[in-house]
C-alpha cells in the first residue's frame, strides 16, 4: 500500500513548531496566525488567546493587556510592503523576566499581492540592532512594561532626570490621599498627570472622579457641583477612592475660592483632591492672587512639570509614542521618524510643549505617504526653525584695527615697490610719504619677519 503523503502545510508547521527559538506568523490582515511552542513559552499562559488578534505597530501601552501583547509582536510596517527586516524585540519570559531577541521578519505574499510576515527570533548577540526608530519602538515596549502597572504612560515618557522625578512623585502621590497640585506651562500635560495620580493605584477599579474647570466656576456652581458629587457617591455607596480634579485652580474666582475652602471643611468624606495650575498655588498666594489658606490646603504635595524645551532628550521617544498612537487610530501603520526628522524636532523650541508636539506629529503623519515621517513632512514652522538656526549669524569677531591697518600698509608698499621695480625713492613718492618713513616701515616689517622665523 502506498504511504500517504504528508500535506506540505502541516509539514512546514511541524518544522517551525520544533524550532528551538520563538517563531510566529502574521497573515495578510495583520492578524496573528501561528505561534510555535517556543513562542508560547516566551509569551506565557494564555498565549493562544492572541491568535486572530491584530498586530498593530504600537508599543506605548494604551491597549488592553492581551491586545497590547499582540501589538508587541508587530513587525515594522515595511514588512507588509514586501521588505525583509531584522529588528530587536524584547519578549517576556515564562518566569516573569524578559528576553531580548533579534527578529528576522520575512514577508509572506498572499494571492492578490497582500503580504503577511514570518518572524523567527534569535537571542540577540549584537547583530540586527535595527534603526534608531526600531530601537525607540523596543525601548517603549520595555519602558511600558516597567511602568504600566503603576500609572498611565502616554505623556510621561522619557529618560531625562526631570521627567523621571515627576514619575517618582506621581508614584508616591498615588499611594496617598493627600492633596496634590500639579503645575507647569500650557501644553505640558497637567490634566493627564492629574488623572494619572487618580487612576495609578487602582486603574479601572478606582473610585468615582469628577473634574471641575476653575475658570468656569463661581461660588454657586462649585457648591452645587461638589455637593452633588459627594451625595451621589454616598447614595451609591461608592465613596471609596473618590477624587475631585480641580483643573486650572489658579483661575478660580475669589468667591469660588472662599466657597471651596469652607466646603472642603464640611465634607465628611475622604475625598482626594488633585489640582492643576500654571504655577505653584503657594507662589500665586504670595502675590495676593489666591486665597492663602486654600493654597496651603490644596498643596500638601507639589509636582512641577518641566517644559519640553528643558528635556530635549525625551523628544524622539515621545514622538515615537505619538506616532504609534496614530497607528491605533488608523489602518495605515507608520514605523517612526527618520533621523533627519528627529534632528529637526530637536531644533525647535516647543512653546506649546507636548500638546504642540502631538499636533505636529499628527500633521506629519497625515502628510507622509510612506511608513516613515521625514523632515519634509513636518510643518513649515519646524523646518523654518531649523533653517533659522543653521543660518543664524555668528557672533562678530573683534577687529584688531592696528594689525589690520598694518597689513593694508604692507600690501600698499609691496605694490608700490613692484610698480617702481624696487626704487624706494619713487615708491615713497607714489605713496605720498617721505623716503625716511618708507625705510622705517620696511625695517619694521623685516624685524617682525625675523621674530616670526625665530
Amino acid at each position: 500500500m502506498a504511504r500517504p503523503r504528508t500535506r506540505p502545510a502541516s509539514l512546514l508547521a511541524q518544522i517551525l513548531n520544533d524550532h528551538a527559538y520563538p517563531v510566529y506568523a502574521i497573515d495578510q490582515n495583520q492578524q496573528l496566525a501561528f505561534l510555535n511552542d517556543a513562542c508560547r513559552r516566551a509569551l506565557g499562559d494564555g498565549a493562544d488567546e492572541l491568535l486572530g488578534m491584530k498586530c498593530r505597530y504600537h508599543a506605548a501601552g494604551q491597549l488592553p493587556p492581551r491586545q497590547q501583547q499582540a501589538a508587541d509582536l508587530a513587525p515594522p510596517p515595511d514588512v507588509f510592503s514586501g521588505q525583509r527586516m531584522e529588528v530587536p524585540l524584547t519578549l517576556p519570559s515564562g518566569d516573569g523576566r524578559s528576553s531580548v531577541f533579534s527578529v528576522q521578519f520575512s514577508p509572506l505574499q498572499y494571492e492578490g499581492g497582500a503580504f503577511g510576515a514570518l518572524a523567527i527570533c534569535y537571542p540577540q548577540v549584537g547583530a540586527g540592532e535595527g534603526t534608531q526608530a526600531d530601537q525607540r519602538h523596543d525601548q517603549l515596549r520595555v519602558w511600558r512594561r516597567s511602568w504600566r502597572k503603576r500609572f498611565a504612560t502616554s505623556r510621561l515618557i522619557g529618560e531625562s532626570e526631570s521627567i523621571s522625578r515627576v514619575r517618582r512623585q506621581i508614584a508616591l502621590s498615588s499611594t496617598t490621599r493627600l492633596p496634590v497640585v500639579i503645575f507647569g506651562p500650557a501644553g505640558s500635560g497637567r490634566e493627564h498627570a492629574a488623572r494619572t495620580v487618580c487612576y495609578a493605584l487602582h486603574g479601572e477599579g478606582s473610585g468615582p472622579v469628577i473634574s471641575i474647570r476653575g475658570e468656569l466656576m463661581d461660588a454657586e456652581l462649585i457648591q452645587s457641583a461638589v455637593r452633588s458629587f459627594v451625595r451621589r457617591c454616598k447614595e451609591a455607596d461608592d465613596a471609596s477612592n473618590a477624587a475631585l480634579i480641580l483643573l486650572d485652580a489658579d483661575q478660580l474666582p475669589g468667591d469660588a475660592q472662599s466657597e471651596l475652602f469652607h466646603l472642603l471643611r464640611l465634607i465628611d468624606m475622604d475625598l482626594r483632591i488633585v489640582s492643576t495650575a500654571r504655577q505653584s498655588l503657594l507662589e500665586v498666594a504670595e502675590h495676593g492672587k489666591f486665597r492663602e489658606d486654600l493654597a496651603f490646603q490644596l498643596s500638601t504635595i507639589e509636582i512641577a512639570l518641566p517644559p519640553l524645551c528643558d528635556r530635549p532628550e525625551d523628544i524622539p521617544l515621545l514622538s515615537q509614542a505619538l506616532i504609534e498612537q496614530h497607528n491605533l487610530e488608523g489602518a495605515r501603520q507608520l514605523r517612526g521618524l527618520t533621523e533627519h526628522a528627529a534632528d529637526a524636532l530637536l531644533d525647535y523650541d516647543w512653546p506649546g510643549n507636548i500638546d504642540e508636539l502631538a499636533a505636529v506629529i499628527a500633521e506629519a503623519a497625515a502628510a507622509t505617504d510612506s511608513v516613515w515621517v521625514d523632515a519634509e513632512h513636518l510643518p513649515k514652522k519646524i523646518r523654518h526653525a531649523r533653517e533659522a538656526k543653521r543660518f543664524s549669524a555668528k557672533p562678530a569677531e573683534p577687529i584688531q584695527l592696528d594689525a589690520f591697518l598694518s597689513q593694508v600698509e604692507e600690501e600698499l608698499i609691496r605694490r608700490a615697490l613692484e610698480q617702481t621695480k624696487g626704487n624706494k625713492s619713487k615708491a615713497a613718492e607714489l605713496l605720498s610719504v617721505s623716503r625716511a618713513r618708507l625705510h622705517r616701515r620696511l625695517e619694521a616689517s623685516e624685524s617682525d619677519a625675523e621674530v616670526a622665523d625665530g
